[in-house]
């Protein structure tokens, strides 16, 4: 059952990202420290991320993390230290490739590390890409898009991400995906009663029409990703409304989140073949 705004809890909201020492280097990551000087972070888009969630707390009316300029730099140092603290004991080395990490909003308006796991490294390409035309990326592992056979009714919990994601779960299911994401190169996509593509379960979602690539307009209901308003911001793709029956069997789309960069599929009408998951007997 769906919580109600008022039995959100500032644990509920959350925002994973990737952490990759890599990124220091990275003027575009850099840009988006927050402050005015060029400040190196090994977080990905972390100032988005911060957005995210003052926003989701503003919504649901919890202790939203302060969005001073110079707290911003402590917390960017605090959270360094909390994952060094984090991992240490369990695999030692801050120089391996890269991490997802899940970051939680406390009672007391701070942020803590919920969760890290170890990720594929990634070309700065794929995390910032300069066009969301595929060109050379096309030889990477393409995922799956499989179209939910249901609606999905818009709420503050499509448009704010929170760990109550009842929706999302419902939407795997029906297309015999497990609940939780796995390494499997396979994602939902969402539309709401309208059949207006909203998003995927785990990432934001972009078409190309009429020469140009496009993104579910925010009305339409789903999350505003971290990535998502990168590429609106860039000029790499505009808002507007893709209806889903205008989705063909094979297109090439885009799809994006704060661990995974910018990766391609392409649709399925079909629901996913469990027999043929890595493992399946």
């Amino acid at each position: 059952m769906v919580k109600s705004n008022e039995d959100v809890s500032p644990g509920d909201i959350f925002t994973t990202l990737r952490y990759n020492p890599a990124l220091h280097g990275s003027f575009q990551n850099c840009r988006l420290s927050g402050e005015s000087s060029f400040r190196p972070t090994g977080w990905y888009m972390f100032q988005f991320h911060l957005d995210r969630l003052q926003a989701s707390a503003a919504q649901f009316q919890c202790m939203r993390p302060s969005p001073n300029k110079d707290h911003l730099a402590a917390l960017d140092r605090e959270l360094k230290g909390q994952f060094l603290n984090w991992h240490e004991p369990v695999k030692g080395d801050i120089a391996d490739p890269a991490w997802r990490v899940r970051l939680v909003l406390d009672s007391m308006g701070g942020i803590q590390i919920d969760q890290v796991k170890p990720v594929a490294s990634l070309p700065c390409n794929v995390l910032y890409p300069e066009t969301l035309d595929p060109l050379s990326q096309l030889g990477n592992t393409l995922y799956e898009l499989f179209l939910c056979p249901h609606p999905t009714t818009p709420s503050s919990f499509t448009r704010h991400k929170t760990a109550l994601r009842d929706v999302y779960t419902a939407a795997r299911v029906a297309c015999n995906l497990s609940a939780e994401p796995t390494a499997d190169p396979v994602e939902v996509l969402v539309w709401n009663p309208d059949g207006e593509l909203m998003e995927g379960s785990l990432t934001s979602v972009y078409c190309r029409r009429d020469g140009h690539w496009v993104t579910p307009a925010t009305k339409c209901g789903g999350n505003e990703g971290t990535t998502r308003r990168w590429a609106i911001e860039m000029g790499l793709c505009t808002e507007g409304v893709i209806m889903v029956d205008d989705l063909i069997e094979g297109e090439l789309l885009c799809i994006s989140n704060g661990v995974r960069g910018f990766i391609y599929g392409v649709v399925r009408r079909e629901f996913y073949d469990v027999s043929g998951r890595s493992g399946a007997s």
